[in-house]
């Protein structure tokens, strides 16, 4: 709730000071997943913190992503995303850096064993990763073309966020087994 209100409420208003895509990475994903693994387990767990980063990293590639068209509006009304203090250059940097870090965060959980091997599923959202950053490259100061790579990461949000939940699922099947 805190986050939610800090992010527009006067004073802090922190997507104006370029903190909103953290906000949001935070909010949607180790706050909601430590939240609802308290409530059903009444204990805190790092492996369930760590299974939050890559989507709190994909939900704030999409907050990231569509600031981009707004980036000339935002910087003139005062609203000092991340995006606006960056150059069109590296704001398309950023993003990769962002998707790049996800799918990393996904395979470095695996390697150490953190997170079960099905996991990698996850992976599977890599080609659409691609196309978005693709098409974020192409169109970058077209709005209306860049609407598919808005698209391709929300979906590539939900979809990650959905392998990672089947991988753990396939993990809790055959370790019963």
């Amino acid at each position: 709730f805190l986050v939610g209100l800090l992010y527009t409420a006067p004073p802090v208003r922190l997507v104006h000071r370029g903190l909103g895509e953290i906000a949001v990475g935070l909010g949607f994903g180790p706050i909601t997943v430590m939240g609802a693994y308290w409530v059903q387990t009444q204990q805190w767990s790092s492996a369930a913190f760590y299974a939050s980063i890559p989507v709190a990293i994909l939900i704030a590639t999409v907050l990231y992503i569509n600031e981009i068209p707004d980036r000339y509006w935002d910087d003139k009304m005062g609203k000092r995303t991340l995006v606006t203090r960056i150059d069109p250059q590296t704001s398309i940097t950023g993003y990769a850096i962002l998707i790049v870090a996800a799918y990393l965060s996904i395979i470095l959980g695996v390697t150490t064993s953190i997170m079960p091997l099905p996991t990698l599923l996850a992976l599977f959202t890599i080609p659409m990763a691609w196309s978005a950053f693709k098409t974020l490259r192409r169109h970058h100061g077209f709005p209306y073309r860049l609407i598919p790579a808005n698209a391709y990461t929300v979906f590539l949000h939900f979809l990650t966020g959905l392998l990672l939940t089947g991988g753990y699922i396939v993990a809790g099947i055959l370790w019963r087994i």
